[in-house]
């Protein structure tokens, strides 16, 4: 029988032992990271890189990310997790690494363009960041100034905590016009959170808890965010229990509690999805 730890390849079983294998490259080389660039194989071409932490912004959950910027070209070349990042440790969805398509991306907006023709004509014109801010702050003043105040909408993909001051503007000037991407998303998952808990984003403490119920959500891939799907995963590796009820014509999913008795467990953290 096959020593176990031994390769299977007879090739390999030749080769020196290889030294400690890491994931990610250890953050005091991240100034100066060398390694070979995969798209040159099998020609062994090594390229140098600056790893710049940064966030991803295909989804709230703002996982950390590396982004892997070629010493001589300055160009972006891949990104990858940022492994002491807290809340994400490293892992991320296959839109994490993705963001590079919308950094290359041909028809990536850089400046500020204003229509020249017809709607739907497509003819633009460059314009400076003043020329864009006085023509969009005249147009509001005319509209409050003339009483149309509901023809004015602010509207932006993913809100941060602009938000909030944003909002009071709006109020002050009479104005319920905002709409983003929670409006027809995850706003019915916010609106949950913020009955339950008083807040529409919280980070309950899955990973310690001692029964998990999720509603309308896959217990792995299909949860409001990625780092609380780690640690939902954490909890039901240590042996909480829990239950996913099923939608329609649908029977729940549930698992038993092997770190607690039946009589002891309670429903600590409640997660609730879009999905």
């Amino acid at each position: 029988m096959r020593p176990v730890g031994e390769p299977l390849h007879p090739t390999a079983r030749e080769l020196p032992p290889p030294e400690r294998l890491a994931s990610y490259p250890p953050p005091e080389r991240w100034d100066d990271w060398e390694e070979y660039d995969p798209v040159a194989w099998p020609r062994k071409v090594k390229r140098r890189y600056r790893l710049i932490p940064t966030i991803c912004f295909n989804c709230e959950a703002a996982c950390g990310l590396l982004a892997y910027v070629d010493r001589t070209t300055g160009r972006i070349q891949k990104f990858e997790g940022n492994p002491v990042h807290p809340g994400s440790r490293g892992r991320n969805c296959a839109k994490g690494p993705a963001t590079l398509n919308q950094i290359d991306d041909p028809e990536r907006i850089r400046y500020p363009m204003r229509r020249t023709g017809k709607r739907g004509a497509g003819q633009w014109e460059r314009v400076t960041w003043d020329e864009a801010l006085d023509d969009i702050a005249g147009r509001i003043r005319k509209a409050l100034v003339e009483g149309r105040p509901q023809e004015v909408m602010y509207h932006l993909g993913r809100p941060g905590h602009e938000l909030i001051y944003l909002q009071r503007v709006f109020h002050a000037w009479g104005i319920d016009g905002h709409n983003s991407h929670t409006n027809v998303c995850s706003a019915s998952a916010r609106a949950g959170y913020a009955f339950w808990m008083g807040m529409d984003r919280p980070s309950p403490d899955h990973a310690n808890a001692r029964f998990l119920l999720l509603l309308s959500s896959h217990l792995e891939t299909g949860h409001y965010f990625n780092p609380h799907a780690q640690r939902i995963m954490e909890a039901k590796m240590r042996g909480t229990g829990g239950c996913r009820p099923g939608r329609a014509r649908r029977r729940p999913c549930c698992w038993p509690s092997r770190a607690f008795s039946s009589s002891s467990a309670g429903i600590i953290a409640i997660s609730s999805g879009a999905g």
